[in-house]
C-alpha cells in the first residue's frame, strides 16, 4: 500500500517478509565526491523523491586487494545524510567506465596473472570504456568478493533501513568484435553465470535488500546461436526472490521487445523492473513528453516495462528536451508509480 509522506513523497512499507521494499522515483547521481552527492540532496527538486542512487565504482573503493575502507567511507557518509533526509539509497556497484579510466582495482591490470587474457588484464578495453572480465574465473572472484564486503557493510549499517537496493551496472559490452572477444575469453554463457554470482554474493550478505541487475546487451554470441539471455536470465531471478532487472535507457521512441525481461509479460508482477531515464533521454527525440516517458515505463506489456522503481538522471542532456529535471519534481507528487505490490515469492 502506498503512503504520503509529507503530502508529496510516495513509499511503500517493507514487507511481512522483512524485505526492504521501497518502490517510487530515485534520482541517478554521476559524481561519487562527497561534494557531489550533497549538491543532489540539498537540491529542493530532490525532496518529493522516493530516494537517491549513488555510484560506488570497485576502482575507487578497494584500493589494495581485500580492502574495502575508501568504499565503506563513502557508503557510511552517503546513508547517514540520506537517512536524515528519511530518504532512501539505491547502491549501485560499478564495474565498468565510459571516462578512460579503469573499471577494476589496480592490483588486476598486472600482466602475468590468471586475471589476463590476451592482451587484456583485468578488464575489456575498447576506446575509452572498461569493463571488468566478468567472465574471468580470477576477476570474478574478486568481484565477488568486493559486493560481498560492500552488500554486507550496507547490510550491517545503522541506516540498513534506508537502503532500497543494490544495482550492478547495465551488461552491454565496449565492442562486439568477436576476435577482440575471444582473445579476452569471453563467453556469453560464462558472462551470465558471472552476473548471477554477483547477485547470488549481494543477496547472501544483504538478504534484506533487493538486488537488480541493468540488462542492456552484451550477451554477444560466438558460434552464431541465439544466447537467449533475457530468457536465461529472467528464468534464474524466477527462482532468486529479492532479484530484479531494469534498462539504463528508458526510450518510448524505441521501446524493447519482450525478449527484455522488464517487457516479458511473464515476468512481469514476478521480477520487479527499475528502469533509468539517463541524461540523454529526455530528448525529443527519444519521447514526446514526461507523461510518455512514465505511461511507457509503468504500463505493463506489450506497450510497457511494468515498472516498479523509476530514476531519473539528475543530469539532464543538451536537448531539445521534452521535459526537465523540475519537471519531473512537479509530476511525481501526483503520479505514484502503480505497480507497488511486493512480487509473489519475496
Amino acid at each position: 500500500m502506498l503512503t504520503a509522506l509529507d503530502g508529496c513523497q510516495f513509499q511503500s512499507r517493507p514487507s511481512r517478509t522483512g524485505v526492504n521494499w521501497f518502490p517510487g522515483y530515485y534520482v541517478l547521481g554521476h559524481g561519487t565526491t562527497f561534494t557531489a552527492k550533497q549538491k543532489i540532496l540539498d537540491d529542493p527538486l530532490v525532496a518529493p523523491f522516493t530516494g537517491v542512487q549513488f555510484r560506488y565504482h570497485w576502482s575507487q573503493t578497494e584500493l589494495a586487494a581485500g580492502d574495502y575502507t575508501a568504499g565503506f567511507v563513502q557508503l557510511d557518509a552517503d546513508l547517514e545524510n540520506v537517512a536524515a533526509r528519511s530518504q532512501k539509497l539505491l547502491v549501485m556497484l560499478q564495474y565498468k567506465r565510459h571516462d578512460g579510466t579503469s573499471a577494476v582495482p589496480t592490483y588486476l591490470l598486472s600482466e602475468g596473472g590468471p586475471w589476463c587474457s590476451g592482451r587484456y588484464c583485468g578488464e575489456l578495453v575498447y576506446g575509452d570504456k572498461h569493463l571488468a572480465m566478468v567472465w574471468n574465473n580470477a576477476v570474478s572472484a574478486r568481484l565477488v568478493a568486493w559486493v560481498s564486503a560492500m552488500a554486507a557493510h550496507v547490510a550491517t549499517s545503522p541506516y540498513a533501513s534506508s537502503v532500497a537496493g543494490i544495482v550492478f551496472n547495465e551488461t552491454s559490452l565496449p565492442t562486439e568484435d568477436q576476435a577482440l572477444l575471444a582473445e579476452a575469453g569471453y563467453d556469453p554463457y560464462v558472462y551470465m553465470q558471472g552476473l548471477q554470482g554477483d547477485m547470488l554474493a549481494a543477496l547472501d550478505a544483504a538478504p534484506r535488500i533487493p538486488v537488480f541487475y541493468y540488462h542492456e546487451g552484451g550477451f554477444v554470441s560466438m558460434d552464431g546461436e541465439s544466447v537467449r539471455a533475457g530468457t536465461v536470465m529472467g528464468d534464474w531471478m524466477l527462482e532468486h526472490p529479492h532479484t530484479g532487472t531494469g534498462t539504463p535507457d528508458l526510450k518510448p521512441k524505441s521501446p524493447k521487445t519482450a525478449t527484455h525481461p522488464c517487457a516479458n509479460p511473464s515476468y512481469q508482477g514476478r521480477v520487479p523492473c527499475n528502469p533509468d531515464v539517463q541524461a540523454g533521454d529526455y530528448a525529443v527525440s527519444v519521447t514526446d513528453s514526461l507523461d510518455q516517458s512514465f505511461q511507457y515505463a509503468t504500463r505493463p506489456a506489450p506497450d510497457g516495462l511494468s515498472a516498479s522503481y523509476l530514476t531519473f538522471s539528475y543530469a539532464v542532456g543538451s536537448g531539445p528536451n521534452a521535459f526537465t529535471f523540475a519537471d519531473v519534481s512537479r509530476y511525481i507528487a501526483s503520479h505514484p508509480t502503480p505497480n507497488s505490490s511486493v512480487p509473489p515469492g519475496w
